[in-house]
């Protein structure tokens, strides 16, 4: 399983709208950043233009302490050019940076290939000169001052606000995030375990690879074979798994949505799948001639092999057998949609019946819907084949037609709002079909 620590710009490629809530002019209003198909503007609810300064993309950011914020890129033959936008759409700074991005409650940003810290004013926290940084979450940093290019570990500071350091005594290489108070990071060595927040290690750097913590588990590989670590770097199962596929640890809302369900973790090994509940990590379930497997969320994993496909819960009960080649796509704990490979026939299935409850004839590819406060409709695509000549449209979760399939992409941008294309006409939309702004051709 390849190594996964979080890249250093965790920006959004695509060049998609979003919205939150913002004031402007004194009133509460809503903006939009809407992209036309060239570029991308603010808008209100009634299409009228707030901010137009041709930017290539606009994300909607809110700070620790709820204010409405616009981080607006565009790129020029000088490069990159990131600005903080206010509520109403108006810059905060007049200074080029090249990239400004959210992490853990701060705003990171970059110049001339070295970063500092902003606050959600504008003003600069540390100045623009650290090869890298990672917020702790406590008000201080860990930072590096080397070649963030050049592969290998530098010097690790603790930085404050104020910008005071104090070297840690040890060169590592992080990039990431802290994931429950730990950070991945790459010693001298080449090894990689993982920081505390003080910038020590809590777990000695000896694995080949490391990945975050969920849930108070994290999957570590050395000479080839996977295994799991506690914490505390105990060992939670043995390095000696070919591969571990997935964590899926529930928290918050998704717990609450899922009620009793846990997540699960799947190993394979020689051509076996096993199945541990998250909570108990005893075997619940081996199957063998097993080609591959993975964890689609909701407590639940897809096994596959030459025969069937077949989904389990975290307890290891079989849910959904399908003796055929389709593509099972799991869409929430209880729906799942069965596309031939021919495309004829999808199914939209209850997982726990086994019924099929709508046939969506054609469908070729389909994701949920959620409004952040649970999972409302489906996004299915007709037309055989991933590529220009498929069409999207939006069905409840038994199957039935919200919004017609005629539309070229239908993209989730916020909690409750999306973006839709119909050829070159972009509009808006809320969950459950109603437009904020439909497209017009």
């Amino acid at each position: 399983m390849p190594h996964r620590l979080t890249a250093l710009f965790l920006l959004c490629a695509a060049l998609m709208a979003c919205a939150l809530p913002a004031t402007a002019g004194g009133s509460e209003a809503t903006l939009y950043a809407y992209f036309d198909g060239s570029l991308c503007r603010l808008i209100d609810e009634k299409g009228r233009t707030v901010a137009d300064e041709g930017w290539q993309h606009i994300e909607a950011r809110r700070s620790p302490t709820g204010e409405r914020r616009f981080v607006a890129l565009r790129y020029d033959a000088d490069g990159s050019q990131a600005t903080l936008l206010d509520a109403a759409g108006q810059p905060l700074t007049d200074r080029r940076y090249e990239y400004i991005y959210a992490q853990d409650g701060e705003l990171l940003a970059m110049q001339d290939g070295l970063m500092g810290v902003l606050d959600w004013d504008g003003g600069e926290i540390l100045p623009m000169r650290y090869a890298s940084i990672v917020p702790t979450g406590s008000g201080a940093y860990l930072t590096t001052t080397g070649n963030p290019g050049d592969g290998m570990a530098d010097e690790l500071y603790l930085t404050d606000a104020d910008g005071v350091s104090s070297y840690l005594g040890d060169n590592a290489c992080c990039m990431g995030r802290f994931s429950e108070g730990l950070l991945v990071a790459q010693a001298l060595t080449g090894k990689f375990g993982y920081l505390d927040t003080s910038g020590q290690w809590a777990i000695a750097p000896i694995y080949d690879q490391a990945d975050e913590f969920q849930g108070g588990r994290a999957v570590v590989a050395r000479g080839g074979l996977y295994g799991m670590i506690d914490a505390k770097g105990a060992l939670v199962l043995p390095l000696r798994y070919d591969s571990i596929v997935a964590v899926d640890i529930f928290s918050g809302t998704a717990a609450e949505r899922m009620g009793d369900a846990v997540g699960a973790i799947v190993t394979l090994s020689g051509g076996a799948a096993t199945i541990y509940p998250s909570d108990t990590m005893i075997p619940s379930c081996s199957v063998s001639g097993v080609d591959y497997a993975y964890l689609p969320g909701y407590g639940l994993a897809v096994l596959a092999s030459d025969e069937a496909r077949e989904v389990y819960d975290a307890r290891g009960r079989l849910l959904l057998r399908l003796e055929d080649d389709s593509m099972l796509i799991v869409l929430s704990g209880t729906r799942a949609l069965a596309i031939p490979d021919d495309g004829s026939g999808a199914r939209m299935m209850d997982l726990q019946s086994g019924e099929t409850l709508a046939l969506l004839e054609g469908a070729c590819d389909a994701y949920t819907l959620s409004d952040g406060e649970g999972d409302w409709g489906v996004c299915v695509g007709y037309g055989g084949s991933e590529g220009p000549d498929v069409l999207y449209g939006i069905c409840d979760m038994d199957g039935a037609e919200i919004l017609p399939a005629r539309y070229d992409m239908i993209a989730q941008v916020d909690e409750g709002v999306y973006s839709v294309r119909c050829g070159q006409a972009f509009g808006l939309m809320r969950a459950g079909g109603e437009w904020i702004l439909e497209p017009k051709q």
